[in-house]
């Protein structure tokens, strides 16, 4: 239920934006810094090992690749990893808002959210930091993130907003 409520939620944001957008001059400059302020939060919040950045190096990679393997850390019979999908699908979700906003090319919007997944997962990896990289985590949060695209797309078809992006090439 506090999925639906999240989802609904952001999709009414999706329609405010999408309402908002073309009487604002500004709308893809202003969007493009949220975006940016965006990646650089989730880069912070996502690969900050859990005892401090200080810590960076000091651990062994933990990577995972089969993403079956991610139901084999829970007890039997729990939602947990449903739970951690759903969690990290929609921390994805709203990254979508600002992209569809500043991002103008349809196959850089489409692909933004699941290559920043990739490259937080590969940074976590990398530097050591605690943290497990998991190909469950790049699935989910791209998952999140489509969805979130897929709602401003029809936010947009809602309000009526006729718009042309740049051709897929």
């Amino acid at each position: 239920m506090t999925t639906v409520i999240a989802l609904v939620a952001f999709f009414v944001v999706s329609v405010a934006v999408c309402y908002g957008a073309p009487r604002l001059g500004m709308a893809r400059r202003i969007a493009g810094i949220f975006l940016a302020i965006a990646v650089v939060a989730y880069v912070y919040v996502l690969v900050q090992p859990s005892g401090g950045w200080a810590e960076v190096f000091g651990a062994d990679p933990d990577i995972t690749l089969n993403p079956i393997a991610s139901f084999a850390y829970t007890n039997p019979g729990t939602d947990l990893t449903l739970a951690m999908v759903t969690l990290n699908a929609l921390l994805f979700v709203p990254l979508a808002i600002p992209a569809f906003v500043a991002v103008t090319n349809r196959a850089a919007l489409w692909l933004f959210g699941p290559v920043l997944s990739v490259l937080i997962e590969t940074f976590q990896a990398v530097l050591g930091t605690g943290r497990q990289s998991d190909i469950m985590d790049v699935l989910a949060n791209s998952l999140g993130y489509v969805i979130g695209v897929a709602m401003m797309y029809a936010a947009h078809a809602l309000v009526g907003v006729r718009e042309q992006r740049a051709p897929v090439t």
